[in-house]
């Protein structure tokens, strides 16, 4: 995935044959009037930064949006023939997250809703090839994957944070992916 520029970007990676290329920001305004999210100009600041590419921590408060906008990056980056890997602090919050994720794709207008072949609590692939999946943070989570993005979900609550990112790292980053860790802030170390 290489944006050409920070206001033109389009996601190139392996795009169903039909599909019309389209900047990060502009999938976003479509996906929140199918979905009905509020657009808020961080959001938009925040979908803007995420398309040139570049890998962000980003600490945040809570309630504010940004979990919809990750799943929407999400199906944005597997609509374009990407591999994203979300990982989240437990099961139900990792479920959560692709809950997300399905409404965001479920609710896309055509040409963007390209045929699902998988769609569980952990995992939705489609027949051109792009794919969410969902993770609990556990020991052992994210080995044995190679990726284009990773969302880690509020990271600093993750139990196994630091040994997934030495598991996940080689699978995105070392490869030129892209990383997402967004977190509300957890005590004096988180």
């Amino acid at each position: 995935w290489a944006p050409t520029s920070r206001r033109s970007s389009t996601c190139s990676s392996k795009p169903a044959p039909s599909l019309p290329p389209l900047t990060f920001p502009d999938f976003l305004h479509i996906a929140q009037q199918a979905v009905g999210f509020t657009s808020w100009l961080y959001l938009d600041v925040l979908a803007e930064s995420w398309a040139t590419g570049q890998s962000q921590v980003i600490l945040k408060a809570r309630q504010v949006g940004v979990s919809y906008l990750l799943a929407t990056y999400a199906c944005y980056r597997m609509i374009y023939g990407a591999t994203v890997m979300m990982f989240s602090r437990g099961q139900r919050e990792s479920t959560e997250l692709m809950d997300k994720a399905r409404t965001v794709y479920r609710h896309l207008p055509s040409p963007y809703d390209v045929p699902l072949t998988t769609s569980n609590d952990s995992e939705m692939a489609l027949s051109s090839g792009g794919r969410i999946l969902a993770f609990p943070s556990t020991e052992d989570t994210g080995r044995g994957y190679t990726c284009d993005l990773i969302i880690a979900d509020e990271a600093a609550f993750h139990p196994y944070a630091a040994r997934n990112y030495q598991a996940y790292r080689p699978a995105s980053l070392d490869r030129g992916g892209q990383m997402l860790m967004v977190s509300t802030a957890n005590g004096p170390l988180g």
